[in-house]
């Protein structure tokens, strides 16, 4: 029995989907890691990985996520 994607951890979800190499799965995971944040530290952390990903396939997020590392002090406009 395969067990569903709410039962497997985030951590468990970013190792599977980093294996795989597909970009756009990788953003998802990083904005949820990021939605679930406790520090800007951890905040700009996963911000900067789906950041980089979403340049990588030219995921039209791209220019929010900048937005949103700007914002944090992560990045500069």
């Amino acid at each position: 029995m395969t067990a569903s994607p709410q039962e497997i951890s985030l951590e468990e979800r970013l190792a599977r989907a980093l294996d795989v190499g597909a970009p756009q799965p990788l953003i998802d995971l990083y904005l949820e890691a990021t939605a679930m944040a406790e520090t800007p530290v951890q905040q700009g952390f996963f911000l900067t990985h789906a950041y980089v990903h979403a340049l990588e396939c030219e995921d039209p997020r791209a220019r929010m996520l900048k937005t949103r590392l700007v914002d944090l002090g992560r990045d500069q406009a």
